[in-house]
């Protein structure tokens, strides 16, 4: 369950990228890929975590 939810997660991530940086493009300019790199593979794995964490509170895993 955690390998599905994290590709889950990061195929979200891939998804939302363009946008992600065309946002912040006009502020940060060239910096805008790494940045919204590093901010979406850290998000990334925060919220597939959290994620994991709510299923296995309502399985009752933990």
């Amino acid at each position: 369950m955690d390998r599905f939810v994290l590709f889950a997660c990061i195929f979200g991530a891939w998804e939302i990228s363009n946008e992600v940086i065309s946002a912040m493009e006009p502020q940060l300019g060239w910096w805008a890929n790494p940045v919204a790199v590093i901010i979406l593979g850290l998000a990334t794995l925060y919220i597939s975590s959290q994620i994991v964490l709510i299923f296995e509170k309502i399985l009752k895993i933990r």
